[in-house]
C-alpha cells in the first residue's frame, strides 16, 4: 500500500509524467520499472489514473505517461488538507462553532464536521 501512496503522491500535481520521470521521484528511485508499471496498471484499471502513450525525445520514441484523474486529485488534496489541519486529535484553523462541541469548516456548498469529543 505504501508504494501505491508514493505513486499517487508523485502524480498529485495532475500533470502527465512518464515512467522514467516517475522512477526518479523520491520514494520511487529503488522501484523496478516492472513494479512501477504494475502499480500504474492497477491504478488505471480502477480509474485512479489515466495512462497514455506519447511520442517524446530525440529521436522520437513512444513512452508511457500517467496522470491522476481529476476527482482523485481533488480527493488527495482534501486528505492533505485534513492531515495538515489535525493536531493532537483536534482540527485547528479557521472554524465556526459545530454541534457537540465539534468544529465545522466550510468546503464549497457543504461543511466538514470533526467532533472533538468521542461519541460513546
Amino acid at each position: 500500500m505504501e508504494l501505491i501512496i508514493k505513486v499517487i503522491s508523485a502524480l498529485s500535481d495532475g500533470e502527465w509524467h512518464d515512467l522514467n520521470e516517475l522512477s526518479t521521484r523520491e520514494g520511487l528511485r529503488n522501484m523496478s520499472m516492472t513494479k512501477l508499471r504494475l502499480i500504474l496498471d492497477f491504478l488505471a484499471k480502477y480509474d485512479f489514473i489515466e495512462l497514455n502513450a506519447a511520442w517524446k525525445g530525440d529521436p522520437l520514441r513512444t513512452v508511457m505517461e500517467a496522470k491522476l484523474q481529476p476527482i482523485v486529485q481533488k480527493f488527495w488534496k482534501e486528505i492533505g488538507w485534513i492531515e495538515r489541519s489535525e493536531k493532537g486529535g483536534k482540527v485547528v484553523g479557521k472554524e465556526t462553532s459545530g454541534l457537540d462541541g465539534g468544529q465545522t469548516f466550510p468546503r464549497g456548498n457543504s461543511f466538514l464536521f470533526f467532533p472533538t469529543t468521542p461519541h460513546t
